[in-house]
């Protein structure tokens, strides 16, 4: 009998196994292809990272030199303030794979042709492909100090004594004829482009052949700038009495946080001081006829050392009338607290009490700007400082004034003969590009 062969029960799980491989293979050449796409991907983020990195660090490099370029085109050009607009990158020039420019930006009011001292940022900014850095760094003016700030008082024209005074520490001068009125005394020095006296000088007496330099009278416009308004209309009766003004104190309105504070004096207005403590830096516009005056105890210090005290801009026929006591501003007598907090008294303390007192006394740069009135100083008026005015002077009646060598040592800002731009220490910075 023939045997009947069967199927193998083996071919079946041999197509399965072939499947399955199959299968497998495909799905490893997937695997692989997405692997391959992959690394290429990432081999290109990585180059396109690298080269982005590349670029940022050069245009860096480039930023550095714009600060370079632009410091070399403003010792080049006595007439930069004009030749460049604020905030306004030059033309940029091609260098190697980029492009390289700077910009001056005064900080200040925005203006770089309105004042010769006003600091400025000078900002490189460098460009490769698509990215762009900007480095920048402060110059600040530097001169020769000013003479008229080693003078206790420097009057741009006369300078007129008519009563007994007593200077220390330089003489008073004038760009003009200094005269000693007849029974006038000053003790201490004097000097003029004449000098007339008729009363007695306990000092010598100096001729000027050269008159001392003043401050450029863009200083009041570099200071306004910075300045918190306080509105005239806003001072009772124009009288500022019982009050404390400084950086952490406005009682008009809000504080400056640099303590600098300007008031605008209408022509039938007159700004009266008395009775107050101020440690702030006043700007004061006096239109045509309007009056400054200061009077009895009253102390006043600038709010910091690289600031002046007081600048008065007035107009012809105006009237600046500076006064003081023979006492102390007392907190007793005014009810009132003159070392607050925020605001401390020259020994660095604060309090809550009316016990204090404070030798009625200005200190700091006094800089009254105008020819068309005199500025006078009487009755125990006590200046430890400068006072520079472009006008008449007429001084007497016990005033006692002191120069402070401080000041031409470490002169504020604006008040130097400004003849080059240097950078500032500690002011590179590296900024955002516009």
């Amino acid at each position: 009998m023939a045997r009947v062969n069967q199927p193998s029960r083996l071919r079946p799980s041999r197509r399965r196994r072939a499947g399955t491989a199959y299968v497998l293979v495909l799905c490893t050449g997937v695997l692989l292809s997405v692997i391959g796409l992959g690394v290429l991907a990432g081999s290109r983020a990585a180059s396109r990272s690298a080269r982005q990195a590349a670029d940022a660090g050069e245009a860096a490099v480039l930023a550095e030199s714009g600060v370079a370029w632009g410091l070399a085109a403003v010792g080049a050009d006595t007439a930069w303030r004009t030749t460049y607009a604020n905030n306004v990158e030059v033309a940029g020039k091609a260098v190697g794979r980029g492009l390289v420019s700077f910009k001056l930006v005064d900080e200040a009011d925005g203006n770089l042709s309105n004042s010769a001292t006003d600091a400025v940022r000078l900002v490189g900014v460098g460009r490769v492909g698509s990215a762009a850095r900007a480095y920048s760094a402060k110059l600040t003016a530097v001169g020769p100090v000013l003479d008229s700030l080693k003078n206790p008082v420097q009057a741009g024209t006369t300078l007129t004594i008519t009563g007994n005074m007593t200077v220390s520490g330089g003489p008073l001068s004038a760009n003009g004829t200094l005269t000693v009125s007849s029974g006038a005394t000053v003790t201490g020095d004097v000097e003029g482009t004449s000098v007339v006296a008729t009363g007695t000088v306990t000092g010598s007496k100096a001729t000027l052949t050269t008159p001392r330099v003043l401050p450029v009278t863009s200083v009041f416009d570099t200071y306004k700038a910075q300045a918190t308004t306080i509105a005239f209309s806003g001072i009772s009766g124009g009288t500022v009495s019982n009050k404390v003004i400084s950086a952490a104190s406005n009682p008009y309105g809000t504080a400056s946080a640099v303590g600098v504070y300007y008031i605008k004096v209408p022509s039938t207005g007159t700004l009266t001081i008395k009775s107050s403590r101020l440690v702030a830096t006043l700007v004061v516009e006096v239109d045509p006829g309007g009056k400054v005056v200061t009077s009895g105890a009253w102390a006043w210090d600038p709010p910091r050392t690289d600031f002046p005290t007081l600048i008065v801009k007035a107009g012809t026929g105006s009237t600046v009338s500076l006064a003081g006591s023979s006492t102390a501003l007392s907190e007793a007598t005014a009810m009132t607290n003159f070392n607050p907090a925020g605001t401390p008294s020259s020994g660095g303390t604060t309090d809550t009490n009316f016990t204090g007192s404070y030798p009625a006394e200005f200190h700091g740069v006094l800089h009254v700007i105008g020819t068309g009135f005199t500025t006078t100083l009487s009755s125990y008026f006590t200046l430890k400082g400068a006072l520079i005015a472009e006008g008449a002077v007429q001084a007497g009646v016990n005033t006692k004034l002191t120069a402070d060598p401080v000041l031409s040592a470490t002169p504020p800002v604006g008040y130097t003969a400004a003849t080059t731009m240097r950078i500032s220490p500690a002011t590179w910075q590296w900024d955002p590009v516009n």
